[in-house]
């Protein structure tokens, strides 16, 4: 008789097994073990021609590429959840962008609010938003959606056990906040930092170079291990290149860097590949930006791709050290309606802004670098164009704008994906608030309509009236309330792990 008891509690046992999957059960939850893979398509034009997205789009007309402009998918699996986590070689990701998701959704079978789209923030890739002289700008939108949707597929199918591994450093003299005071002490901060000549003395307030790296290391012999990263600097290398070659500005290089040997020239050698696929993410960069002019405080500058090739090497050193693994926890998805008060000052001077509505109307016929735009701007005494456009944007805001924000933790490392461009401070106060060891705060990323929300200035950019200040959609305050809100997500997530 206890011969047959224990023959029946001995396939009572084997058939709990076979029911989990093989997989670990932690906190009374089962979990089928980490699944994570990798997809990459081109998204090169196939004409000439097009606009370039950075800068006044008018003069950038691509003459040819420097290097590929892709979209990446990476696909992490945990249990009955699936993410596809997309970093793509464009500004932002606006409703052009956002189109893809529901195909991608269609064709793969994974629910629209699973794909996260985020993009490099790139200057020099293409304006998927205009209108293109030559009529070819419909055929590019199909083809970026169909590029996108393959790179989903060829993620999913490359699945593969992995463990999950996070690191981070400090880099240093690489990522610099673009405002500055003078010799002659007045500060200076126009929202490009690379034309004050000779009159800079030093940058102002504290940049954030901290470099947070995941690797994803996969179990099968044939399988690369997969490494993301995540760094505050804006991608505007294009006064240090051919201004009208498609280029995916120093992601490329950094990823490939991680990805390939580097040849004689310091360019990726595509026939030496090391043992990692690399995906680049853009931290909280909204003032944080590689500058030019100034040698002494940023030596790298706006020099490309040795600036790229050096965010690489940071990494690698990274991926050589002792990282973290991280603890079997799930993945958890989460969604925050969110309502922030519009940008209103300067709208009770009814002169300025009818002068205001004068510059926006040549800078929208002509472009903004256009002599006569100049001419007016001159004229009224705007400090720059953004101030008068910015302006005339105010009068036509919404009170309020509503949106998503975006959180999701994998086996205890946090993620943020913000549709601003936030500043580095802001991403700092999230990174040093947060109740994870780890979280990577992702700008340029989706809201939940398809558009990019622009500009979220720290208090000191609206109080000293800097260039992000000017254009953008929210009252001051509100990138202090959005920290405080992505903080209390977060730890609202790790309750309920």
């Amino acid at each position: 008789m206890k011969k047959i008891i224990c023959i029946l509690l001995t396939v009572v046992m084997l058939l709990g097994l076979c029911a989990c999957g093989g997989g670990a059960t932690a906190g009374g939850k089962d979990y089928k073990g980490l699944q994570v893979g990798f997809g990459r398509t081109s998204i090169v034009p196939d004409v000439l021609g097009v606009e370039i997205a950075g800068g006044d789009a008018s003069a950038r007309i691509s003459t040819g590429y420097r290097d590929e402009v892709s979209a990446t998918c990476i696909a992490i699996k945990e249990g009955d959840q699936t993410i596809l986590l997309y970093t793509i070689d464009f500004i932002t990701v606006d409703k052009n962008v956002y189109a893809a998701q529901p195909e991608i959704a269609e064709a793969t079978g994974i629910p629209e609010e699973n794909i996260i789209l985020n993009t490099t923030h790139t200057h020099s890739g293409v304006s998927i938003r205009s209108s293109w002289d030559n009529g070819e700008q419909d055929n590019y939108r199909a083809k970026y959606r169909a590029a996108a949707v393959d790179a989903a597929k060829l993620a999913l199918a490359d699945l593969s056990p992995a463990e999950m591994y996070y690191g981070s450093t400090m880099t240093e003299n690489m990522v610099f906040v673009r405002h500055y005071l003078l010799e002659n002490g007045t500060t200076y901060g126009n929202g490009h930092g690379t034309t004050a000549g000779t009159t800079i003395k030093e940058h102002l307030y504290d940049a954030d170079g901290e470099l947070q790296v995941i690797k994803f290391a996969r179990a099968a012999e044939d399988k690369k291990d997969v490494v993301l990263m995540n760094l505050g600097a804006h991608a505007t290398m294009m006064n240090s290149i051919d201004a009208n070659m498609i280029s995916a500005d120093w992601p490329y290089n950094a990823r490939s860097y991680v990805e390939y040997e580097l040849d004689e020239e310091g360019m990726p050698d595509l026939e030496k590949p090391k043992d990692y696929l690399c995906a680049v993410f853009e931290a909280a960069a909204g003032d944080q930006i590689p500058n030019s002019n100034i040698k002494s405080i940023a030596p790298y500058g706006n020099k490309y791709p040795e600036f790229g090739n050096k965010i690489g090497e940071y990494c690698q050193s990274v991926l050589d050290g002792e990282m973290t693994k991280a603890e079997g926890t799930g993945i958890q998805l989460k969604v925050h309606d969110y309502t922030a008060p519009s940008m209103k000052e300067g709208l009770e001077d009814v002169e300025r802004l009818q002068q205001a509505q004068e510059v926006a109307s040549i800078s929208s016929a002509k472009g903004s670098s256009h002599v006569d735009t100049k001419a007016a701007v001159a004229k009224y005494g705007f400090p720059s164009v953004y101030e008068a456009t910015g302006l005339v944007s105010r009068s036509k805001y919404p009170d309020t704008y509503s949106m998503q924000l975006h959180a999701m933790t994998i086996d205890g490392v946090s993620f943020i994906f913000a549709p601003f461009e936030m500043f580095g401070v802001t991403g700092r106060e999230i990174k040093d608030t947060s109740p994870y060891e780890m979280t990577f705060v992702v700008t340029c990323s989706e809201n939940a309509g398809g558009y990019h929300m622009g500009y979220l200035p720290h208090e000191y950019a609206c109080e000293e009236s800097f260039y992000e200040y000017d254009v953008t959609k929210f009252a001051r305050g509100t990138a202090e309330d959005l920290a405080k809100t992505y903080v209390q997500i977060l730890t609202e997530m790790k309750g309920a792990e």
